[in-house]
């Protein structure tokens, strides 16, 4: 990881993620299989509902583990892609909106806004 200049924060989360798989399994990362590991990913998704930059972290250090590392070629890390949440906008009702207009003092703005 250092030849490759990922900086020390990215370093230690990578080694975290690869950990988090190892304590998962309750065994080293090098004997767990591919199987296992799309197993382990489809628990951070569905049953701890790990938030897509978590999934993100963790499909990042485990792939570069596996694949630099290990020299595995692993169809499940193209398959891994955590969706991107929807956040609807807050949207006002006509009362907010009149009481917000009603707050304001300039008559230019008043003008504008109203």
């Amino acid at each position: 990881m250092q030849l490759r200049g990922l900086a020390l924060r990215t370093q230690e989360s990578y080694i975290s993620a690869v950990k988090g798989l190892a304590k998962f399994y309750n065994r080293s990362p090098d004997l767990i299989s591919e199987e296992e590991v799309r197993n382990f990913f489809l628990h951070l998704i569905k049953e701890r509902g790990a938030a897509r930059s978590t999934v993100t972290l963790y499909l990042c250090g485990i792939k570069f583990f596996y694949e630099k590392t290990l020299k595995r070629d692993w169809t499940v890390f193209h398959l891994v892609r955590p969706k991107k949440r929807v956040k609807l906008p807050v949207v006002l009702t006509f009362d907010e909106v009149r009481q917000l207009l009603s707050e304001v003092l300039n008559p230019v703005a008043k003008m504008v806004l109203g």
